[in-house]
């Protein structure tokens, strides 16, 4: 057992996957087939793949039930904890990380190097403090898919990124 798997679990790191893996084939094929493609369009893949995979699953596999008592209610809460945490932990070793785990894709240089405090004082923000507030800048001024042009492609290889570190998981000895 790998890392991940022994420190969240190797059957909640496995039905994480396969929703990325998912949510990944949904991106691809633009949503199709959804009941409304621009709601899930419109976000990124912390909601997707809350509300549309682990609150939306029917029946969780049977070992995943078992570690919470066969509880279909108590499952899904367990899931969403790990989830929270497996994600923070991968948005942050992911190389293009923003800095914000708010807002882990990095933004497309919507704002200036420099800011006005209170007093109306322009100061100049670290390179740390840019890339952190960017990214929340560009992820809320997005109007339309968060998947496509410049942004979107940074969230596609976050996704993959994801991806490839829990399969790496999946086949470690």
């Amino acid at each position: 057992m790998s890392y991940l798997s022994e420190k969240y679990g190797e059957a909640q790191v496995a039905f994480l996957l396969e929703g990325l893996v998912a949510l990944r084939s949904k991106v691809e094929n633009a949503f199709e087939g959804e009941a409304d493609p621009r709601e899930a369009d419109y976000h990124g893949i912390c909601w997707n793949m809350k509300e549309r995979y682990i609150d939306l699953t029917e029946q969780f596999p049977a070992d995943l039930l078992a570690l919470y008592g066969h509880y279909r209610d108590a499952t899904r809460q367990g899931l969403v904890e790990v989830w929270s945490e497996l994600r923070d932990e991968l948005f942050e070793s992911w190389p293009e990380f923003s800095g914000n785990l708010w807002y882990p894709v990095p933004g497309v240089g919507m704002i200036q190097w420099e800011q006005e405090d209170v007093d109306g004082i322009m100061y100049p923000l670290s390179e740390s403090e840019y890339r952190e507030q960017d990214a929340e800048y560009t992820f809320d001024e997005m109007s339309g898919s968060m998947w496509e042009g410049e942004y979107g492609q940074s969230r596609r290889r976050l996704l993959s990124y994801m991806i490839d570190q829990l399969t790496k998981e999946s086949v470690a000895p």
